[in-house]
């Protein structure tokens, strides 16, 4: 049975999350610029005084890279994956020496704007002097 071990990355590199799983970024100053992974939630653990998060892993552990592209209407399509062991990945984010700027969380659902009244009502007995 596989032993679990985690290692540590900024809070900023998820630029993602669904309620399973959270969109991951790759070191710009890694081999891996420009690729991204989904890792579960059940496996991220998030200290609270802590800007960085652990993510567990086990050595037989593969993480699926892919890159992203915009079709013609907007979405994004996945392309050029690439399978790659822990200790690749573990290797990018500590030969790294940027930190990524926080963009904040792009949410995976559609969020309505908020509606302003168009006009006010009340009856005359209900309003304060």
């Amino acid at each position: 049975m596989a032993k679990w071990k985690d290692f540590e990355i900024d809070r900023n590199y998820i630029k993602a999350e669904t309620y399973r799983s959270a969109k991951i970024q790759m070191p710009h100053d890694s081999d891996f610029d420009g690729y991204y992974f989904w890792h579960p939630q059940t496996l991220i653990w998030r200290p609270s005084r802590s800007t960085n998060i652990e993510l567990h892993y086990h050595d037989d552990f593969k993480f699926r890279l892919f890159q992203e592209t915009r079709d013609k209407y907007g979405k994004y399509k996945k392309i050029n994956w690439r399978t790659v062991s822990a200790q690749e990945i573990i290797s990018a984010f500590e030969n790294s020496t940027e930190i990524p700027e926080h963009e904040g969380l792009k949410p995976l659902v559609h969020v309505p704007p908020v509606l302003e009244p168009v006009e006010c009502e009340a009856l005359d007995e209900l309003k304060d002097d």
